[in-house]
């Protein structure tokens, strides 16, 4: 603590050197790129699994509707009600499949050391990647980006695939 009664013992601030908080800043950047890309992968867990179980759903209404309609004892306006229900619920199945379709694209994670020409070359790319932090940010946030769409299409083809089964219900219902 300072003593009040002379001038010259106030505490002196030191100052860090510029480096310093350049380091913070990058290790603040690559933890944000952290959590958000393992945000990105648990949203990404949850949307496959809702996906399956939508798929698991309407192939079953689909079988079903499809033995409904090939036994021919319906009226022709029951069937032709049936056969277009039918047609959005293979509409559905199709865009849940492309949802739940491995997305192999990208160059980051298991598909980069895939295509590497030897283990050489994974060495090689991941010592240049330790020496050069600015580097790891922009494969992170390369990463984050391609993640983040590919999460994107697969909300969007859910999303159709659902309206699709809100059609059939209500065709249905009628």
């Amino acid at each position: 603590m300072p003593d009040p009664t002379r001038p010259d013992s106030t505490p002196t601030v030191r100052r860090s050197a510029p480096q310093v908080y350049e380091l913070l800043d990058e290790h603040d950047l690559a933890v944000r790129l952290d959590t958000e890309t393992a945000t990105v992968r648990g949203i990404e867990a949850r949307v496959d699994t809702k996906a399956g179980t939508l798929m698991a759903l309407t192939s079953g209404l689909l079988v079903a509707g499809l033995a409904l309609l090939g036994a021919g004892k319906l009226p022709g306006p029951a069937a032709l009600v049936g056969w277009i229900a039918a047609g959005l619920l293979g509409a559905a199945v199709v865009l849940l499949s492309a949802a739940v379709r491995p997305n192999l694209g990208g160059s980051h994670g298991f598909v980069r050391w895939a295509f590497a020409a030897s283990g050489r070359d994974v060495l090689a790319a991941l010592s240049v990647e330790q020496q050069s932090p600015s580097h790891i940010h922009l494969a992170g946030a390369e990463q984050l980006h391609w993640l983040s769409r590919s999460l994107h299409r697969k909300f969007a083809r859910i999303r159709t695939a659902q309206t699709l089964l809100a059609a059939v219900l209500a065709a249905l219902g009628r």
